[in-house]
């Protein structure tokens, strides 16, 4: 990978670091292995001109956000870069991406990475009409 400015960020549902950096055509995404030994997936190019190094948005740790509605599904890679220079950068552009079908939860182990502080599964008695509210406590739930 040649780039003299990059950005990177760890996409779960993939399980590869995403390294934005500019290339000849814009800006190349190109998908590495947590070793950084092999490319799991194609890179994606995100054509037209930059000037600068590119920024990918992401979570305070690090890592790509996750879609809501279908976390299994999607995958956002979501880039800014700046497409003019002057005396600095200028026109910050937004490129929302949208990586569709990645197979994030084929497996168990899979879907356990790409889910992680995202969902958890509620008992089956845990509903609202289980619950019964007094003026001081919570009552226990009930059980089926």
């Amino acid at each position: 990978m040649d780039a003299f400015s990059a950005d990177w960020m760890w996409v779960d549902a993939l399980g590869a670091f995403a390294i934005a950096h500019e290339t000849a055509d814009g800006t190349t995404i190109t998908f590495w292995n947590l070793d950084f030994t092999a490319n799991p997936y194609q890179p994606v190019l995100v054509p037209g001109p930059w000037q600068e190094g590119p920024g990918l948005l992401r979570r305070p740790d690090g890592h790509a956000v996750i879609d809501t509605t279908d976390p299994c599904g999607r995958v956002y890679v979501n880039l800014v870069r700046a497409t003019r220079g002057r005396a600095e950068p200028t026109d910050m552009k937004y490129f929302g991406l949208t990586l569709k079908n990645p197979a994030s939860c084929a497996n168990s182990t899979s879907a356990l990475a790409t889910l992680n502080g995202f969902a958890i599964p509620a008992p089956p008695w845990a509903n609202q009409s289980c619950w019964r509210y007094a003026p001081t406590t919570w009552s226990t739930p009930c059980r089926p």
